[in-house]
């Protein structure tokens, strides 16, 4: 292993804190993804190897990316600051999955030129990516890097991740390359970790008292109210593309000819043009369909701060800024590709300087709840197009003994779409750039029938004849527990709010998890990390609606629920649904199917045969219970639990006194548990306090009858400690 070149001083994690990484929105997983065929004669096992003394070599030599991130300082109207912090190594150093089963032969991905739907998440990726937001957990660690290696027969997927507070997409850039130095032995020279390991505590000088601030008003995300919702659009989903070398200089030439003389602009690059021609064609379909000429678009692009101040591309910290071309649709349409690509240039000529990034870093850290913040800003998704281009770096660099990648390639996350998101990936060896585009359905279908992009663009997208297979659900057996969100939020979300709970009844329970029937606005704790992943629900009108009788209430209620049986029962699932487990509005739920299988009442209980609910798991739930049944609960503001009930309150949070109303009034209290955390409105995502709150849904399950205790070798039964415990 490499030594010379280290320095004592890069042990000292707290010089790596630096001031455009400290954005909450940059609380999440970066991806990139690199496919490689199998070289003949090479091993899995000698890969693997190769890999994981790789991984070794960069944590001894990068002391932050050996680290974890962390937030501390945070409290009302203050985003708190991210550090990273010592963490022990993962054991192994790398996830290595074999998904040979789920996947056609590597050849067969390579003819197809590795589409979108052969690139499932939950096979290849390690972790979770951007906008879903990850959480610290000590089951869990935020990781500064994490490598994922997943082979298929010929080949083998390499999934390098980096934690955003801690690195902009050439840092990310910058982690693939430091493997494939070590795997192709050599060592980090000095001025390679002077770079990697600088102290970023000021990088950027901020703005003198003397010197004025910019305007960066337009990075502020406003408040979500009635007037302006969060409103998601249209299903989207994200499709590659491929820009050919020779398309892509055919754009160049076409907006080359099209600009008119400026003393601004003394040429236009290619990203300009290729970036242009994409933000015209999104706009005038979408102009095709509403006929809005004034209505102003946004370009915003990402642009790297480091030419404009000096700094060598091998630094690793955030340096992103960005640059933004307004235009109306009418312009879009009728301008020649030149005189778009002009404004996008002369905007970014102007904005591209290192008093631009000195301002924007001053504008940073002078805010202190840094949650406001957004490189989007007031982004919509309907109007605006954001970029991120790395057209020009390079990454087909050799990995050692596995050779140069064949495409460069995001893993599939199908559950977090960011409509109108586009990616330029760095051109391969013959010149081609691949583009990653998030768009609606409906923007995908006029594009495809548009005869100018369609001769431009060769489109790798979505291929329905080769589905990826995934592994057998090993949960189809377990009992079941019926999941129920709170106001406000989704399905969607309140499964990425479950993860830790899942994570620890998972190998007990299958968690289902049912969308209510009404539309609502976000929850105000839903903004701040699931604004993009509407459509917000609610179990129960709000405002009331007076033209919903509250049996029509009821009934949708009990179709929606029907709805999540009925499809979990489609899905192969046919173990007994013994629990329901709800949050907020959704514990207020459960709590009155609970009663009314306690009452006998018709609705979920008489109609659906396969449900017998034992227990509810109330976490942050209120009364009254909501009528279900109008025989059966005449009288809900006088109804009383005598079923188990376990109630999980956050100490902190502004409702708990109504939370306990719901236990002291609505429940029987020799039937009923409590468990109270250090925590908000919230479910629990901490392992310490998730522990707690299964632990006591396993003694429940145990006393109910819904989990058989397993036998321990030589006879006896384990408690749910040790059942908890051993998974």
């Amino acid at each position: 292993m490499a030594t010379n070149g280290f320095r004592p001083e890069y042990e000292d994690l707290g010089r790596y804190e630096d001031i455009l990484g400290q954005l909450p929105m940059l609380q999440v997983y970066s991806h990139i993804m690199l496919p490689f065929a199998m070289p003949e004669g090479l091993s899995r096992d000698t890969i693997i190897a190769d890999l994981e003394a790789a991984v070794r070599q960069i944590r001894a030599h990068v002391p932050w990316m050996a680290g974890k991130v962390v937030n501390v300082g945070k409290g009302p109207d203050n985003s708190g600051r991210y550090i990273v912090v010592p963490c022990p190594p993962p054991d192994p150093l790398i996830v290595v999955r074999d998904v040979t089963h789920a996947f056609p032969p590597y050849k067969e991905i390579q003819r197809l030129k590795a589409p979108n739907s052969m690139l499932d998440s939950r096979l290849l990726a390690p972790t979770n990516a951007f906008p879903q937001r990850f959480e610290d957990s000590e089951e869990d660690p935020f990781r500064v890097i994490r490598l994922q290696a997943s082979f298929v027969e010929g080949g083998v997927f390499l999934d390098f991740v980096t934690q955003h507070n801690m690195t902009d997409a050439g840092g990310l850039f910058g982690f693939a390359r430091l493997v494939a130095m070590a795997m192709r032995g050599e060592q980090f020279s000095e001025s390679l970790l002077e770079q990697v390991n600088r102290d970023r505590r000021n990088v950027i000088p901020l703005l003198t008292p003397d010197e004025p601030m910019l305007d960066h008003s337009h990075h502020i995300r406003p408040p979500i109210t009635d007037a302006q919702p969060v409103v998601r659009p249209d299903p989207a989903r994200w499709h590659f593309l491929r820009f050919t070398a020779a398309k892509l200089a055919e754009l160049k030439d076409l907006a080359s000819q099209t600009m008119t003389p400026d003393p601004e602009v003394p040429y236009i690059t290619t990203d300009d043009a290729v970036s242009a021609f994409c933000w015209k064609k999104y706009i005038t379909v979408r102009h095709r369909r509403w006929n809005t000429p004034d209505a102003r678009s946004r370009f915003s692009r990402a642009m790297d701060g480091r030419k404009v101040l000096g700094i060598p591309a091998e630094y690793m910290g955030d340096l992103v800024h960005n640059v933004t071309t307004w235009l109306t649709f009418r312009e879009l349409v009728d301008l020649p590709l030149g005189e778009i690509a002009r404004h996008m240039r002369r905007e970014l000529n102007r904005a591209n300087t290192a008093y631009h990034v000195r301002s924007f870093a001053t504008f940073i850290a002078q805010e202190p709840d840094k949650s406001t913040i957004a490189y989007g800003g007031r982004f919509n998704p309907d109007t605006d197009v954001g970029s991120s281009s790395v057209l020009r770096v390079d990454l087909f660099p050799v990995f050692g003994k596995l050779g140069r990648p064949d495409f460069i390639r995001r893993p599939n996350f199908p559950g977090i779409p960011f409509p109108s998101l586009l990616y330029f990936f760095p051109q391969n060896p013959q010149g081609d750039c691949d583009s990653l585009t998030c768009l609606t359905d409906a923007d995908m279908e006029a594009l495809n029938q548009d005869s100018e992009w369609t001769s431009m663009v060769e489109y790798i997208g979505l291929v329905h004849s080769m589905p990826v297979k995934l592994p057998d659900d090993t949960t189809l057996r377990l009992p079941r527990i019926l999941c129920l969100h709170g106001g406000g939020t989704n399905a969607r979300i309140f499964r990425a709010q479950c993860r830790v709970l899942s994570t620890l009844l998972g190998p007990h329970f299958r968690l289902c998890f049912a969308e209510a029937p009404f539309p609502s606005q976000p929850g105000p704790d839903v903004v701040s990390v699931y604004r993009h992943f509407g459509d917000f629900k609610s179990w129960i009108p709000i405002p009331p609606n007076p033209s919903i009788s509250p049996t029509n209430v009821a009934r949708k209620i009990l179709n929606s629920l029907r709805h999540t049986i009925e499809e979990d029962d489609r899905s192969g699932a046919d173990g007994e649904w013994v629990a329901v487990l709800g949050f907020s509005q959704g514990a207020r739920l459960a709590a009155s199917l609970l009663f009314q299988e306690q009452n006998g009442g018709s609705g979920m209980v008489g109609v659906y045969g396969g449900v017998n609910f034992r227990f509810a798991v109330l976490l942050a739930g209120r009364g009254p219970m909501i009528p279900l049944d109008m025989d059966a609960m005449a009288s809900v503001s006088s109804a009383v639990l005598s079923l188990p009930t376990i109630h999980i309150h956050g100490l902190q949070d502004p409702g708990l006194e109504h939370h306990r109303e719901l236990l002291e009034r609505y429940c029987n209290r020799e039937t009923a548990s409590l468990i109270e955390w250090e925590g908000k409105h919230r479910v629990p995502i901490k392992m310490k306090d998730a522990r707690v709150v299964v632990e006591e849904i396993l003694k429940i399950a145990q006393k109910t009858g819904c989990l058989v205790p397993p036998t321990i070798q030589g006879g006896g039964t384990s408690n749910c400690g040790a059942l908890l415990l051993d998974h």
